[in-house]
Protein backbone atom coordinates (compact mmCIF):
# COMPACT_ATOMS: atom_id res chain seq x y z
CA UNK A 1 0.00 0.00 0.00
CA UNK A 2 2.74 2.48 0.90
CA UNK A 3 4.54 1.88 -2.40
CA UNK A 4 1.40 3.06 -4.21
CA UNK A 5 1.23 6.26 -2.12
CA UNK A 6 4.81 7.39 -2.70
CA UNK A 7 7.95 6.59 -4.61
CA UNK A 8 10.49 6.82 -1.78
CA UNK A 9 10.11 4.58 1.25
CA UNK A 10 12.55 4.98 4.12
CA UNK A 11 12.41 2.81 7.22
CA UNK A 12 12.91 5.31 10.05
CA UNK A 13 13.24 2.90 12.96
CA UNK A 14 10.92 2.21 15.86
CA UNK A 15 7.41 3.34 16.63
CA UNK A 16 6.68 7.03 15.85
CA UNK A 17 10.06 7.74 14.23
CA UNK A 18 8.31 8.17 10.87
CA UNK A 19 6.22 10.95 12.41
CA UNK A 20 9.37 12.53 13.82
CA UNK A 21 10.95 12.43 10.35
CA UNK A 22 7.87 14.09 8.82
CA UNK A 23 7.86 16.89 11.39
CA UNK A 24 11.59 17.51 11.02
CA UNK A 25 11.35 17.49 7.22
CA UNK A 26 8.43 19.92 7.23
CA UNK A 27 10.06 22.30 9.70
CA UNK A 28 13.18 22.37 7.49
CA UNK A 29 11.01 22.97 4.40
CA UNK A 30 9.15 25.85 6.09
CA UNK A 31 12.36 27.51 7.26
CA UNK A 32 13.99 26.95 3.86
CA UNK A 33 11.05 28.41 1.93
CA UNK A 34 10.83 31.36 4.31
CA UNK A 35 14.53 32.13 3.78
CA UNK A 36 14.17 31.97 -0.02
CA UNK A 37 11.12 34.27 0.19
CA UNK A 38 12.88 36.74 2.48
CA UNK A 39 16.03 36.83 0.34
CA UNK A 40 14.04 37.21 -2.88
CA UNK A 41 11.88 39.97 -1.43
CA UNK A 42 14.97 41.86 -0.25
CA UNK A 43 16.72 41.40 -3.59
CA UNK A 44 13.74 42.65 -5.59
CA UNK A 45 13.28 45.68 -3.31
CA UNK A 46 17.00 46.45 -3.72
CA UNK A 47 16.65 46.33 -7.50
CA UNK A 48 17.56 42.88 -8.84
CA UNK A 49 15.15 41.04 -11.12
CA UNK A 50 13.60 38.05 -9.32
CA UNK A 51 14.42 35.63 -12.16
CA UNK A 52 18.06 36.73 -12.23
CA UNK A 53 18.31 36.38 -8.45
CA UNK A 54 16.76 32.90 -8.66
CA UNK A 55 19.34 31.96 -11.29
CA UNK A 56 22.15 33.19 -9.04
CA UNK A 57 20.76 31.37 -6.01
CA UNK A 58 20.22 28.16 -7.97
CA UNK A 59 23.82 28.14 -9.16
CA UNK A 60 25.24 29.04 -5.75
CA UNK A 61 25.12 27.97 -2.13
CA UNK A 62 21.45 28.93 -1.65
CA UNK A 63 20.29 26.21 -4.07
CA UNK A 64 17.59 24.10 -2.41
CA UNK A 65 14.20 22.50 -3.06
CA UNK A 66 12.44 25.79 -2.33
CA UNK A 67 14.52 27.66 -4.90
CA UNK A 68 14.53 25.00 -7.63
CA UNK A 69 11.14 23.29 -7.33
CA UNK A 70 8.71 25.43 -5.31
CA UNK A 71 10.02 29.00 -5.58
CA UNK A 72 7.72 31.39 -3.71
CA UNK A 73 8.03 34.23 -6.27
CA UNK A 74 5.36 34.13 -9.00
CA UNK A 75 6.61 33.47 -12.51
CA UNK A 76 9.96 31.94 -11.58
CA UNK A 77 8.60 28.41 -12.10
CA UNK A 78 5.38 27.76 -14.00
CA UNK A 79 2.68 25.37 -12.84
CA UNK A 80 3.38 25.69 -9.11
CA UNK A 81 1.21 27.38 -6.47
CA UNK A 82 3.16 30.67 -6.45
CA UNK A 83 2.43 31.09 -10.16
CA UNK A 84 -1.23 30.20 -9.59
CA UNK A 85 -2.28 32.67 -6.91
CA UNK A 86 -0.83 30.42 -4.20
CA UNK A 87 -3.69 27.97 -4.74
CA UNK A 88 -3.14 24.23 -4.30
CA UNK A 89 -0.01 22.79 -2.77
CA UNK A 90 0.60 22.39 0.97
CA UNK A 91 -1.68 24.71 2.96
CA UNK A 92 -0.35 27.31 5.38
CA UNK A 93 -2.63 25.90 8.10
CA UNK A 94 -1.17 22.41 7.67
CA UNK A 95 2.40 23.71 7.81
CA UNK A 96 1.48 25.72 10.90
CA UNK A 97 0.15 22.54 12.51
CA UNK A 98 3.39 20.68 11.81
CA UNK A 99 5.52 23.59 13.02
CA UNK A 100 3.46 23.73 16.21
CA UNK A 101 3.89 20.01 16.78
CA UNK A 102 7.64 20.26 16.15
CA UNK A 103 7.89 23.19 18.55
CA UNK A 104 5.96 21.27 21.23
CA UNK A 105 8.14 18.18 20.77
CA UNK A 106 11.26 20.33 21.03
CA UNK A 107 9.98 21.95 24.22
CA UNK A 108 9.27 18.52 25.73
CA UNK A 109 12.75 17.33 24.73
CA UNK A 110 14.34 20.58 25.96
CA UNK A 111 15.78 21.31 22.50
CA UNK A 112 16.19 24.89 21.32
CA UNK A 113 14.42 25.61 18.01
CA UNK A 114 14.48 29.41 17.60
CA UNK A 115 14.07 29.37 13.81
CA UNK A 116 11.10 27.01 14.05
CA UNK A 117 9.45 29.24 16.64
CA UNK A 118 10.06 32.40 14.58
CA UNK A 119 8.62 30.85 11.42
CA UNK A 120 5.71 29.41 13.44
CA UNK A 121 4.82 32.96 14.54
CA UNK A 122 4.72 34.07 10.89
CA UNK A 123 2.51 31.12 9.94
CA UNK A 124 0.20 31.85 12.90
CA UNK A 125 -0.18 35.42 11.63
CA UNK A 126 -0.95 34.22 8.09
CA UNK A 127 -3.68 31.90 9.40
CA UNK A 128 -5.07 34.63 11.66
CA UNK A 129 -5.31 36.91 8.61
CA UNK A 130 -7.39 34.34 6.74
CA UNK A 131 -4.70 32.82 4.54
CA UNK A 132 -4.66 29.30 5.99
CA UNK A 133 -5.85 27.69 2.75
CA UNK A 134 -3.09 29.28 0.63
CA UNK A 135 0.02 27.28 -0.27
CA UNK A 136 2.77 27.81 2.27
CA UNK A 137 4.76 29.73 -0.37
CA UNK A 138 2.31 32.53 0.47
CA UNK A 139 4.98 33.53 2.97
CA UNK A 140 6.41 35.76 0.20
CA UNK A 141 3.41 38.08 -0.24
CA UNK A 142 2.98 38.00 3.53
CA UNK A 143 6.56 39.21 4.03
CA UNK A 144 5.99 41.86 1.37
CA UNK A 145 3.28 43.27 3.60
CA UNK A 146 0.30 41.93 1.69
CA UNK A 147 -2.19 41.84 4.57
CA UNK A 148 -0.87 44.58 6.82
CA UNK A 149 1.89 42.21 7.89
CA UNK A 150 4.87 43.64 9.68
CA UNK A 151 7.96 43.98 7.56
Amino acid sequence: LLAVMGKNLVHCGGSSTGQVAKLCNNLAAAIQLTSVAEATNLGVVLGIDAKILAEVMNSSTARCWSSTTNHPYPGIISDIPASNGYEGGFAVKLMRKDLGLASSCAMSAEVSVPLTNSVLQLFNMMVNQGNGEKDFAYILPFLKGGNNAQR
